[in-house]
């Protein structure tokens, strides 16, 4: 009975060959690392646009809660400083929602 002989083909790279591989792809990395880290998508900065909105409009909406609240001390008006309470709740809410939003986008 004969034997098979099998080959066996080995790649054999030499010592220069393997730190120019390793030199070229950690250099590769880090230059689309930076590339990807310095791009701005349009839907990020409308993210953050919304989110300056949100602070605002929510920061708006106390100052009025306020300024209802003394108006309806001034008055006696029960219903109106209800309604204030809640305004400067929902404005306050607002805010906090506005907040939590510009932390997701301080990754991009």
């Amino acid at each position: 009975m004969a034997k098979a002989k099998t080959k066996t083909t080995t790649m054999k790279l030499d010592m220069m060959s393997v730190t120019v591989l390793l030199v070229m792809s950690i250099f590769g990395g880090l230059v689309g690392y930076y590339l990807g880290k310095a791009t701005v998508t349009p839907q990020s900065v409308s993210l953050r646009e919304a989110a300056v909105m949100m602070k605002e409009k929510g920061a708006a909406m106390q100052d009025a809660g306020k300024m209802m609240g003394d108006q309806g001390k001034l008055m006696g008006n029960q219903n109106m400083m209800n309604k204030s309470t809640q305004m400067m709740q929902d404005g306050s809410t607002m805010m906090s929602e506005g907040d939590g939003m510009m932390g997701m986008t301080q990754g991009y």
